[in-house]
């Protein structure tokens, strides 16, 4: 029998939430996080691949100010990543593009590069994921990375993201240039596959 489907009601801006695990805690953006997020996202390096930037304080400044604008119009749920361990703000995740109508999202996230290979990124994607799926009942999560970015693309596939293909020159980046996308994605069906793989690979290293 075929699974029936309705548009979502999610309101609008969707409402704060703080979802928390062993490593760390996802906080709904807001102004007073700019200065951590500021400190934590001023290495270049975070941004290599990126079609935003946040380098610099005002950069960050403009930056999580159309997170913020995205998430009062209702098309994005943006959260500051904080280390439960050293209570610090080390990056942002977010679910954006939401698609009340068809029910899904794109994900995305950036951290401090000393937040890298630790654990921190996995356990965000498990909380994120399972926000989207479990609480906003979503079918269909994209992630959307340059094709040249090998970090982001091992990360997504670890995770048990499935690469759907490239779309060519498919945005323009900070330089005028053209970038091919690598798409990957997440349907509601394969979660409880996918979270119980993240589960098992969990381990805190930070």
């Amino acid at each position: 029998m075929t699974t029936q489907y309705s548009p979502a009601d999610w309101p609008v801006p969707l409402p704060g939430e703080v979802l928390t695990g062993n490593l760390v805690q996802l906080e709904t953006l807001t102004v007073a996080h700019i200065p951590e997020l500021t400190i934590a996202g001023n290495a270049a390096e975070i941004w290599e691949f990126t079609t935003s930037r946040g380098d610099t304080s005002e950069a960050m400044q403009r930056y999580a100010h159309n997170l913020l604008n995205d998430w009062e119009q209702g098309s994005a749920m943006p959260f500051a990543v904080r280390h439960v361990g050293s209570g610090k703000i080390v990056g942002c995740t977010r679910l954006k593009e939401l698609d009340r109508r068809h029910r899904h999202a794109i994900g995305g996230s950036w951290y401090e590069p000393q937040a890298w290979r630790t654990g921190v990124n996995l356990e965000a994607k498990l909380l994120l994921l399972s926000y989207a799926f479990e609480v906003l009942g979503c079918v269909r999560i994209e992630f959307h990375t340059d094709t040249r970015n090998a970090r982001s693309r091992r990360s997504l596939e670890k995770v048990g993201a499935q690469f759907e293909g490239v779309l060519r020159a498919h945005q323009i980046t900070r330089n005028g240039t053209l970038r091919d996308s690598a798409i990957y994605s997440l349907l509601r069906r394969e979660w409880p596959a996918v979270r119980a793989g993240i589960e098992t690979r969990l381990v805190p290293r930070f």
